[in-house]
């Protein structure tokens, strides 16, 4: 999926929709940090970035209709 913005195009190999098309989260290979307190300089355009190891699992064992709760 490719994922695009005013000033980024990026292809994703996985996505998990929270609010529609516009956030969700997928993962980020052009990032080599997540977690902690890195968001506050290096942040995100309102998805939420996962590693791909991570986002991989949890694609592959949900289904539509899953509640996804982020904190």
């Amino acid at each position: 999926m490719w994922l695009k913005g005013d000033d980024y195009l990026v292809f994703v190999k996985y996505w998990v929709s929270v609010v529609g098309d516009l956030v969700g989260l997928h993962d980020a290979s052009w990032r080599s940090n997540f977690g902690g307190d890195y968001y506050l300089y290096a942040g995100s355009h309102g998805c939420v970035n996962t590693p791909l190891d991570a986002i991989a699992m949890i694609y592959n064992n949900i289904t539509v209709g899953t509640l996804v709760v982020v904190y």
